[in-house]
């Protein structure tokens, strides 16, 4: 993209000074500025020309960067180049490599997600390493930057490689020359990201073309760039000299000639000479890529161009632009290694929409990938409006049409002086748009093929597994990871004539089979990447709105047009496939009668050959019926007018099929969708629907996400139609509608698969199944339809024996069938679990009491959520053994598919504080805090010992009867497994002031976890007697945990802002026991025991 303002967007860097900082250049060759670091880092030489100051204690045989040698500038001359970077960091090993159409490196896939960052080597050291971290912490691999900076006067400030003077240029070694360069290798280097170096400019911005042809072809126009010797031999000098530097660097992955070539740059000047269809700036890439591979045998070379087309009918600008590229000439070019093309619709003209017009452009280009056999890379693309949504179905383009890969224009990053250059284009890590760049570099990184079980996927935990339930033989499986009806998609036809597997239509037509299902799944884990990234409100237990049909809400869902065609096409086959046509398909085959009449006649028409007529051979009918699936499998159908047979059976039952509507629907917990062994349901309401007759039809995903299908007409019989929406020209919708479904909807999706009388029904949860089966058994519409009264039993039996598995048995009751929510929303909300009120019907005590329900989040990732469940399993099991009278009882749980709510008793009168502040100011508050340390004291006594981890006002509740019950204990290790990866100002967010300071110190130095136990608990428990005796926070004076954390570092104690009115013996001796608690040294502080003792003689006065 055409650049504008160079040095208005360049960093100043700052002269050296006399030690380098953290992470600053201290040698090298060409280093002028300090040679050593700052306390607590060492020089290390990280390559000839670059040295870093690095965490670690220098040793005496470690020596200064200062001997390395400091050449001054010199003239660039053809044949003498700099020696090259040659340390290789284990961060980076191996050169990328392609293979086909994909990247390798040291034998794997490489992915190229990334971004571009042409500004990098004009940033300080610092600025750089942000800039890296941002991008590995977004996901993504790849930066393209600038390896060019061509001028005619030396810069004040500002990095620049290349200095001309009346024709002669001058290679800059100094300091703010090629070092700079050093400089952003290094970084990308230490974190593992690979570059893509431009090694000059089609336009003015950093010199670029224009600087050459003007200092060597005074007049000449910008075209003579690719054609004058002189400009050419120069331009080779100076690739001599940039690129021989790094000729053994892996972190390079490629070469570009040049940022986005064409007849004319910046001036505008062209000449008659220069083929505006693109011959010669093809002879020119030809030429300096071969120059690149003869002095670089290791890295890939790529022109670096926008991607334009010379179709001969185009049927918008870019497609035939006059600009002197041809995409696909270029492409067959031996010397180049992959193929490049940028998307900037607005200022090409193609603004009525931006969206659809660059999901053509990605498709056509990712076509052009597939004939070359070779990469693709869309390297550049924006819009500067809309970008959420126009990059949702972009990327959604990448991915499923099997482009290479991407580099967003361009992901920045908050640097020491501000914001990175920002062009109306650039995101930053607080922008939404950012997060949707991370899912599609996931995405991109997961695409693969990992075969889809019985046709459709149907995604489960492998740790979860799976119930199996066999109608036929009435028999419940749990726990399996696999399916029992599991087979080839040809499996029938084997079993009818096994020789056909001899056969090369075998072959061809199972190949064809697996590339197709593999763009399916390839656009229905792009849906899935959608959905999951979009936030969505919390349903617990099935709280839904009252709404019975599908409902159509925003926000919605994108595909491009590939992966659209691809999963329509898909289900359609999949309906087909699954049902009772195709069996007569086959039987007719069987009898070699298949193919003997009108290959456009219904297949209703078919009919057995009377005895005496002429039959073929049964296995000629078996490959003509292979062949018709093949070109339905890899065929775009609109090539295809006179279809084939099978392309009839599947198709022609459809007048509108184009018109079909494709929706999203989601359950939420602890409602799931059931699938069975035909994979698709019918939706009728009274469920008498049959599978032939249809035309709404829905495709279980995983038990928490659906597919529908909805065509509006039925076909009107002729054979002339073929108007569906598999032509290429069909119009696609640019959005799928999703929203989460009532639990009622659920539940009658799953009864109308019960309808069906499947062999086998896969589902996770029992519960979920029980609900299902009593809807079904409520509404059975058929008498003759199958009972299902032993997998209800089967699932009771499951349910009922009240245990909790959490990756391991934990004996705890579990109140699930027990417990009624109160409201459709939670009472308030906590950093990691959310408390709802509920009422329990105590079986036992024929009684109902109110209880409090902790509902754990079940947003985290799979790692974390799983770490989270493990740990919470032995501090479940261990509050659920506590009895005392001053200590929260737990109950028991409510189960929850990916969490769990701890059941516990409601204290109507809230917190201490509120308790004190509001309702009763005049309660007896050492009783109180007596109450509390004998809690504590209590759970410091158990065996094994109970650490609170947690303890503050809101933490401690006051009952009916107005005494002190604490909550929470034992749930510090779980919050700290659930904390999300952005830093916090204190280890628990809204804890700070109550921790103790081994524990903060802990969290600032990071190199060890917090060390929580019973002397952290008696130093908070101090500062809850500050709340409860004076009313005040600890640290009240402090309004934010910056400063709370400053003052327990600096030694200040928690009573520092407040008046404390000592003015008896009791008040005194309090308040010295107190001040014992808050000692540094832990072992110091009193035991909770002696607490009590104090407490009870204090109160005794």
């Amino acid at each position: 993209m055409k650049r504008v303002g160079l040095f208005a967007a360049l960093t100043v860097i700052p002269f050296a000074s006399a030690q380098s900082s953290l992470y600053g250049q201290c040698g090298g060759i060409g280093w002028t500025g300090a040679t050593t670091c700052v306390s607590g880092s060492v020089c290390t030489v990280l390559n000839s020309y670059y040295s870093q100051c690095l965490p670690g204690a220098a040793s005496s045989s470690e020596s200064s960067a200062s001997s390395a040698p400091v050449p001054s500038t010199s003239t660039v001359a053809p044949s003498p180049t700099s020696s090259a970077p040659s340390s290789t960091p284990t961060t980076v090993t191996g050169f990328v490599k392609t293979s086909g159409q994909k990247f390798v490196l040291n034998g794997d896939t490489f992915t190229v997600a990334g971004t571009n960052a042409y500004w990098l080597a004009q940033e300080m050291d610092a600025d750089i390493d942000t800039a890296f971290n941002d991008i590995v912490t977004a996901g993504l691999t790849t930066v393209r930057t600038w390896g060019f900076n061509d001028v005619t006067t030396p810069q004040e400030y500002g990095a620049y490689y290349q200095l001309w003077t009346d024709g002669v240029a001058t290679f800059n070694t100094g300091d703010y020359g090629i070092s700079r360069f050093d400089a952003v290798v290094a970084s990308a280097k230490s974190h593992g990201v690979r570059l893509i170096v431009s090694l000059t400019n089609n336009w003015s911005d950093y010199g670029g073309m224009d600087v050459y042809v003007s200092q060597l072809n005074p007049g000449g126009t910008h075209d003579t760039f690719y054609t004058d010797a002189t400009v050419i031999a120069a331009y080779k000098n100076y690739i001599s000299e940039f690129v021989g530097r790094y000729e053994d660097e892996p972190t390079i992955m490629a070469w570009e000639l040049a940022n986005e070539p064409r007849c004319s740059g910046s001036t505008g000047s062209v000449s008659a000479a220069c083929d505006t269809t693109g011959s010669t700036i093809a002879a020119w890439a030809s030429e300096i890529s071969a120059y690149i591979k003869s002095i670089d045998s290791n890295h890939l070379v790529a022109i670096g161009d926008e991607g334009w087309f010379e179709w001969t009918d185009p049927p918008t600008y870019p497609y035939a632009p006059g600009v002197g590229i041809d995409f696909d000439t270029n492409l067959a070019i031996p010397t180049l290694d992959f193929g490049t093309l940028h998307s900037y619709p607005e200022s090409w003209g193609q603004s009525a929409n931006e969206s659809l017009w660059g999901v053509q452009w990605i498709a056509d280009h990712a076509n052009s990938q597939k004939t070359a056999n070779k990469p693709v890379l869309i390297e550049e693309f924006g819009v500067t409006t809309n970008q959420e949504e126009i990059y949702t179905g972009w990327y959604n383009e990448i991915i499923s049409s099997g482009m290479t890969g991407d580099l967003i224009w361009q992901a920045g990053s908050e640097l020491s002086t501000g914001p990175s250059p920002q062009d109306g284009y650039a995101i930053y890590p607080s922008n939404t748009v950012y997060t949707l760049q991370e899912s599609a570099a996931a995405a991109l990184k997961a695409r693969g093929p990992v075969g889809l079980q019985n046709i459709t996927p149907f995604s489960v935990p492998p740790h979860v597994g799976l119930h199996i339930y066999d109608t036929y033989k009435n028999e419940l499986t749990t726990g399996l990871n696999h399916y029992p009806f599991s087979r080839d998609v040809f499996d029938q036809i084997k079993r009818y004539e096994p020789e056909i597997t001899k056969q090369p239509e075998w072959d061809t037509a199972c190949s064809a089979f697996r590339a197709f299902e593999k763009d399916a799944e390839t656009a229905i884990r792009s849906l899935v990447q959608q959905v999951n990234s979009k936030p969505r409100h919390s349903q617990l237990y099935g709280v839904s709105s009252a709404s019975e049909a599908i409902r159509s809400v925003k926000p919605k869902l994108s595909l491009g047009r590939h992966a659209m065609q691809s999963l329509q096409k898909y289900l359609i086959f999949l309906r087909f496939r699954n049902r009772d046509t195709y069996a007569k398909l086959l039987k007719l085959a069987s009898e070699g009668c298949l193919f003997l009449r009108d290959r456009n006649a219904d297949l209703s028409r078919f009919q057995r050959l009377r005895p005496g007529d002429n039959r073929r051979e049964s296995m000629t009918d078996w490959k003509e019926l292979l062949k018709s699936f093949i070109i339905f499998f890899s065929t775009d159908p609109s090539q295809h007018r006179t279809t084939s047979f099978v392309h009839e059976c599947i198709h022609r039952r459809y007048e509108n099929i184009q018109d079909a509507e494709i929706c999203i629907g989601l359950a939420s917990e602890p409602d799931e969708y059931i699938l069975s062994a035909a994979c698709f349901g019918v939706v009728e309401e009274d469920g008498a629907g049959n599978l032939n007759d249809s035309f709404y039809y829905f495709f279980p995903i995983s038990p928490h996400l659906t597919l529908y299908m909805l065509i509006e007409a039925p076909f009107v019989n002729s054979p002339t139609s073929f108007s569906h929406f598999l032509d290429h020209d069909a119009p696609v919708p640019s959005f799928l509608d999703h929203d989460v479904e009532s639990s009622v909807d659920v539940y009658q999706r799953n009864a109308l698969l019960l309808q069906t009388l499947p062999r086998y029904l896969i589902f996770v949860s029992s519960r979920s199944m029980m609900r299902t089966l009593t809807y079904y058994n409520e509404r059975r519409w058929l008498p003759e339809n199958l009972d299902y009264s032993k997998l209800l039993r089967g699932c009771r039996e499951e349910s009922v024996t009240h245990m909790l598995l959490v990756k391991a048995s934990i004996e705890v009751i579990d109140l699930t069938d027990e417990v009624t929510l109160i409201g459709k929303h939670a009472i308030s909300f906590g950093s990691f679990a959310d408390i709802w009120k509920g009422v329990w019907s105590n079986r036992q005590e024929k009684g109902k009491n109110l209880v409090a329900l902790k509902v754990l989040r079940a947003h985290l990732d799979g790692n974390k959520q799983e770490r989270l469940l493990e740990r919470l399993k032995t501090e479940v099991k261990a509050w659920y053994r506590l009895e005392h009278p001053h200590v929260a009882k737990l109950y028991g749980v409510m189960q929850h598919s990916n969490s769990l709510a701890m059941v516990s008793p409601w204290c109507e009168n809230g917190t201490i504080v509120k308790y004190l502040r509001e309702s009763n100011p005049d309660a007896d508050r050492l009783q109180l805090l007596y109450e509390i340390a004998s809690g504590v004291s209590y759970l410091h006594s158990c065996d094994p010992v109970v650490v609170h981890g947690d303890l503050k006002g809101c933490n401690i509740l006051i009952d009916a009867g107005g005494h002190a019950i604490i909550t929470d204990f034992g749930l510090a290790k779980v919050k700290e497994v659930s904390e999300v990866s952005e830093l916090r100002s204190s280890l628990f967010a809204g804890s700070t002031r109550w921790m103790a300071p081994e524990l903060l110190l802990a969290q600032v130095e990071d190199d060890r976890k917090p060390p929580i136990s019973t002397f952290s608990d008696v130093y908070a428990f101090a500062s809850v007697c500050l709340e409860v005796l004076t009313g005040q926070l600890p640290y009240a004076k402090r309004r934010n945990d910056h400063g709370v954390i400053m003052d327990i570092l600096n030694g200040v104690k928690p009573t520092s802002g407040i008046q404390v009115d000592i003015d008896d013996s009791k008040t005194e001796e309090l308040w010295s026991m107190i001040n014992e608690c808050w000692d540094k040294i832990p072992r110091a502080r009193p035991g909770m025991e002696k607490m009590c003792d104090c407490l009870k003689r204090v109160r005794s006065k």
